[in-house]
C-alpha cells in the first residue's frame, strides 16, 4: 500500500502525489481509493481503487536526479528510426507510453521531431496521431524531469533538444 505523499509517475496522467487515503462509495460500492494530485495539472485528482491491480500498473516509481541526468546526457545519441508503416508506428507509440521506458520516452519525441524537421522542409506535416502521440510522451518526460531536476516544466523539451540539435549538427 502506498502512503500519503508518494509520488510516482500514473500513466499519461504525469507526476503524481497520493494526497489521501479515503473510504468512498461510488457507483453504489464502498471501497478504499488514493486520492492523487498530478503535480502539474492544476484542479485535478484521481481517484484509484486500492485494490485495483490494473490500475496500480500504471503506477511508475519516479526516476532518481542521478537516472535523470544520465537519460538527459544520453539523449543527443540516441538513435532514431521512423516506422513507415502508420498502423505500427502508432502501436509502437502506444506501447512505449504504456511500457513507460524512460529511454524510448525520450526517444520518441526526439524521433517525432526529426521528422517533423524532414516534412517541413519539404512542406509536409506530421499526420495529427503522430502530433498527439508527442505530446503525450513529452508530457510524461517534461513533468518527470522538471520534477526532478527541479526545473521549470516548459524548459525541460529544450534542455534535451538544444543537446539534441547540438549532436544532430555534428
Amino acid at each position: 500500500m502506498l502512503s500519503i505523499g508518494t509520488v510516482f509517475l500514473y500513466g499519461t496522467n504525469g507526476v503524481c502525489r497520493v494526497d489521501e487515503i479515503r473510504r468512498e462509495k461510488i457507483r453504489g460500492e464502498e471501497q478504499d481509493y488514493y486520492i492523487l494530485t498530478p503535480l502539474f495539472t492544476r484542479g485535478s485528482t484521481i481517484h484509484i481503487p486500492v485494490d485495483s491491480a490494473y490500475l496500480r500498473e500504471k503506477m511508475r516509481p519516479i526516476l532518481t536526479p542521478e537516472q535523470a541526468r544520465e537519460l538527459a546526457q544520453r539523449a543527443p545519441y540516441e538513435p532514431t528510426e521512423w516506422i513507415a508503416d502508420d498502423t505500427e508506428r502508432g502501436n509502437r507509440f502506444r506501447q512505449i507510453i504504456a511500457d513507460c521506458d524512460r529511454r524510448e520516452l525520450i526517444r520518441m519525441p526526439k524521433t517525432i521531431y526529426c521528422r517533423r524537421r524532414e516534412l517541413s522542409a519539404i512542406g509536409r506535416r506530421l499526420h495529427s496521431a503522430d502530433e498527439n502521440a508527442w505530446r503525450s510522451a513529452e508530457k510524461i518526460v517534461r513533468e518527470e524531469m522538471a520534477h526532478v531536476l527541479h526545473l521549470e516544466p516548459e524548459k525541460v523539451m529544450s534542455f534535451l533538444f538544444e543537446r539534441e540539435e547540438t549532436a544532430i549538427a555534428n
